[in-house]
């Protein structure tokens, strides 16, 4: 399970950690990214629907059962929102 952490006295003002402790370099990045185009306070609003969507493509059984990333090519991801989308 992935969680945002506010770091505002290190290098980035957000840090996505995976349940292992570690970061999440790509939605660190991103998350920091959003502060260009969104207030800050709405920055973990959509990081929290962002981090369900990949905590879900991370145990999803016709996601696994196909090896499709979240942060795969542009298909793998068109294929993970349609699956998504049949589910909902």
């Amino acid at each position: 399970m992935l969680k945002l952490v506010s770091t505002p006295n290190l290098g980035h003002q957000y840090q996505v950690v995976r349940s292992d402790g570690l970061p999440d370099v790509s939605l660190t990045l991103f998350a920091n990214d959003l502060l260009k185009s969104l207030s800050p306070s709405s920055v973990p609003i959509y990081m929290r629907e962002v981090l369900a969507a990949v905590d879900w493509a991370q145990s999803d059984a016709i996601v696994l059962r196909n090896g499709w990333s979240i942060l795969g090519p542009p298909a793998e991801v068109r294929n993970i929102a349609s699956s998504a989308e049949s589910v909902g």
